[in-house]
């Protein structure tokens, strides 16, 4: 298909298609002369992956750009794109962080009446200070990537700052609970991975899987604590 032909079949603009081609999210067409190009359903897919991150997800262009590449770099594995695109969906709800080495981190802050739960690690009275680093050893995690860790470091600095800082106890409590919903964000959010979805398929659905998902426990949080509310 032509250009316009293409427009017309993704609902994406002219103009904007030709932005995308300039700034290499969209492979070029094949040359048909020295004005015209072909298109295929590997465009039509990249331009329903790209419409997603834009418009549902609201990454901007330069994080677009990063799973694109992704997509683009045959050295990358099916699965291995699916991690790529799920910390890129999820780094982008997060603050931008200064990096590791500037992130404000929290003091040790006192333990709770609960019983602890955690890793020993964590919940010693000579613990280091309530950090990402922490968080990771005591669920025995691997660690995130450098700007989701360094995001949580500054969030946790900021709780402080608000008076709200988290006992030891109440962080390994939300610790467990992500661990829980990101097992089954991995499950939900896994497509098969057959010969025939394309890899812009596969990083539409996980990204929107990713960032759903997200909002859904975010909703879910605010009802269950107006209903605790209102039961105390």
């Amino acid at each position: 298909m032509k250009l316009k032909e293409l427009a017309q079949t993704t609902g994406v603009p002219v103009t904007s298609i030709k932005f995308y081609l300039r700034e290499g999210l969209l492979p070029v067409g094949e040359k048909l002369n020295a004005t015209t190009a072909a298109y295929d359903e590997r465009h039509v897919d990249r331009l329903a992956l790209i419409t997603a991150l834009r418009q549902a997800v609201e990454l901007p262009l330069d994080r677009v750009a990063a799973v694109t590449a992704a997509i683009d770099d045959d050295s990358i594995s099916r699965v291995d794109l699916m991690g790529v695109v799920q910390s890129t969906v999820l780094d982008a709800g997060a603050p931008a962080p200064t990096g590791r080495d500037d992130a404000a981190v929290v003091d040790d802050a006192p333990v709770g009446n609960d019983a602890p739960v955690g890793n020993d690690a964590l919940v010693r009275d000579d613990a280091p200070s309530l950090t990402a680093d922490a968080v990771v050893a005591a669920m025995a995690w691997m660690p995130g990537t450098d700007r989701s860790m360094a995001a949580l470091d500054e969030q946790l600095a900021r709780l402080r700052t608000w008076g709200l800082a988290p006992t030891r106890d109440t962080l390994m409590r939300y610790a467990r609970a992500a661990d829980l919903v990101a097992a089954t964000d991995l499950r939900s959010t896994r497509p098969e991975l057959a010969p025939e979805v394309s890899r812009d398929q596969i990083a539409r659905y996980v990204a929107l899987g990713v960032h759903g998902y997200a909002q859904l426990l975010l909703r879910l949080l605010a009802v269950a604590q107006g209903a605790h509310a209102r039961a105390s």
